[in-house]
C-alpha cells in the first residue's frame, strides 16, 4: 500500500481492487487452505490411529477387569482366595497368574512373564515361548476366548503335566494338525500334554508382537499370584471392596494389597499416542478455523469491494440466484485450488509419519476424500452469508455508493 499511486486510485473509484492485489488476496487464501487441508490430513490419520490402537483386539476383554498385585502373606490356596473373591457380591469371576502373567502388567505397571523351550518328544527342534503359570478359571476371569479343546478345571491338580498353547504356538510346534492330547516337552526333561488351545494373547500392549505362549497350572500358594477380578459393572467402584476381601484373607502386618483397573494399565501404555492425537486434533481445529475464516474474509471483502458492479448486474437483470452462484463458483476455484495443493503435500508429508501410524497408511484415498469434503463444506459454508449478501445487494443503494 506504501507504494500505491493514490491519483490512479482515485480515479478508478473507492470499490475498485487493482489486479494485483486481488491475486495477492487469492494466493494468501489458497495457501491457508492448503496448509488446512495438510493439518487436517495429519491429523485425521493421528486421530484415526489412536481410534484403532484403542479398539485393537488383544485377545481379552480388558473392560471391568481388576488386577491384584503384592498380596502379601495370605492364608490358604490360590483356590480358597478364587473362592472367596466370587462369593463377594459384584465380582463375576476370578483367576490368578504366578509371576506377574497377567496381561498388560508388564507394560503397564511391573512384572512380566519369562520363557521356556518347548519341543515335540520325536524332534530335534524347539520353539521359545512366553511361560505363564496360572490358575484355574484365570481363562474365563480374562475373557481370553478358548479355540480348541479345553482350560484347567477344579479337577485338574495343580501339579498336573498339563499344557494350554495359544494359536501361534500350536501352529509354531504342530502345523494344521490338531494338537490336542499331544505330548510336549518343556525344561529339556518334562512331558506335557496339550488340553487347548487360546487365542493369541498382547501382553504388553497391541503394538507390541503376540509371541507363541503357553499356559501351565500354577502352585498351590496364594501368595505366589496375581489376580485377575471380573466385575459386574463399574471396576473402579469395585476396588475398595476387592482390597477388604482380600485384607480379611491376609496375616496381620502384611502392607494392604495393590488393586487397579487393568483399563489403567492399557492408557498407561497408550499415553504417548493419546497424548499426540489430542495435539493434532487442536492443531486440525484450529486449521479448519482459520481456513473457515480465510473464507470469510476474503468473501466479505470481495462483496464489498465488488458492490457497484454487483448492483450493475441486477439492474440489467441478474437474479439473486446467478449472483449467488457466481460468487460460490468463484470461492470454489479457491478451494479446488487449494485442495489441489494441500492434498499432494498432505501426501508427502504424511509419509515421514508413517512409523507413528497403527494400521493406518499415509494414503488411504478414504482419509483425502473426508478431508476435501469438510473443508469444502465449511469454506463454502463461511461463504454462504457475504455470498447471501451479495445477492440482497439493491442496485439503487449500490450505484449511489460511487
Amino acid at each position: 500500500m506504501s507504494r500505491e499511486d493514490l491519483v490512479s486510485v482515485l480515479k478508478q473509484g473507492s470499490t475498485t481492487v487493482t489486479g494485483a492485489r486481488g491475486a495477492w488476496r487469492a494466493s494468501v487464501l489458497v495457501a491457508e487452505l492448503a496448509l488446512a487441508t495438510v493439518l487436517l490430513v495429519a491429523t485425521t490419520l493421528f486421530v484415526s490411529s489412536f481410534v484403532r490402537l484403542t479398539r485393537a483386539d488383544l485377545g481379552f476383554d480388558r473392560s471391568d477387569l481388576l488386577v491384584v498385585n503384592e498380596v502379601g502373606s495370605i492364608k490358604g490356596t490360590v483356590g480358597d482366595v478364587v473362592r472367596h473373591l466370587e462369593s463377594v457380591p459384584g465380582i463375576v469371576s476370578v483367576g490368578g497368574a504366578a509371576a506377574g502373567s497377567p496381561p498388560l502388567i508388564a507394560a503397564g505397571f511391573e512384572g512380566g512373564s519369562s520363557g521356556t523351550r518347548l519341543q515335540l518328544p520325536d524332534a530335534a527342534g524347539f520353539v521359545n515361548v512366553e511361560f505363564n503359570r496360572v490358575s484355574v478359571r484365570y481363562f474365563t476371569a480374562a475373557s481370553i476366548p478358548v479355540l480348541r479343546g479345553r482350560v484347567f478345571t477344579d479337577g485338574d491338580a495343580m501339579s498336573s503335566p498339563l499344557v494350554v498353547l495359544n494359536e501361534l504356538a500350536a501352529r509354531q510346534l504342530f502345523g494344521d494338525a490338531d494338537p490336542i492330547g499331544r505330548e510336549l516337552i518343556a525344561y529339556g526333561r518334562t512331558r506335557f500334554s496339550v488340553t487347548g488351545v487360546v487365542a493369541n494373547v498382547h501382553m504388553r500392549g497391541p503394538e507390541a508382537d503376540s509371541g507363541p505362549q503357553a499356559y501351565f497350572p500354577g502352585p498351590p500358594r496364594a501368595d505366589n499370584y496375581a489376580y485377575l477380578v471380573r466385575t459386574a459393572g463399574d471396576a473402579s467402584k469395585m476396588i475398595p471392596t476387592v482390597q477388604a476381601a482380600i485384607a480379611s484373607l491376609r496375616t496381620e502386618g502384611s502392607r494392604p494389597a495393590q488393586v487397579r483397573r487393568v483399563e489403567d494399565a492399557f492408557r498407561n501404555i497408550t499415553a504417548r499416542r493419546r497424548f499426540s492425537a489430542g495435539t493434532m486434533a487442536v492443531f486440525g481445529l484450529l486449521s479448519l478455523f482459520i481456513g473457515a475464516a480465510g473464507v470469510y474474509g476474503v468473501v466479505s471483502s470481495l462483496v464489498a469491494q465488488r458492490t457497484r458492479e454487483i448492483g450493475v448486474r441486477v439492474a440489467l437483470g441478474a437474479t439473486g440466484s446467478r449472483i449467488l452462484a457466481a460468487v460460490l463458483g468463484q470461492v470454489g476455484r479457491y478451494l479446488a485450488l487449494g485442495l489441489a495443493v494441500g492434498l499432494p503435500s498432505a501426501w508427502l508429508v504424511s509419509r515421514m509419519f508413517t512409523a507413528l501410524f497403527f494400521q493406518v497408511r499415509p494414503g488411504d484415498p478414504w482419509v483425502y476424500l473426508l478431508v476435501a469434503s469438510l473443508l469444502t463444506g465449511v469454506g463454502l459454508a463461511a461463504a454462504f452469508v457475504p455470498a447471501r449478501r451479495a445477492a440482497h445487494v439493491d442496485p439503487l443503494i449500490a450505484l449511489r455508493t460511487e
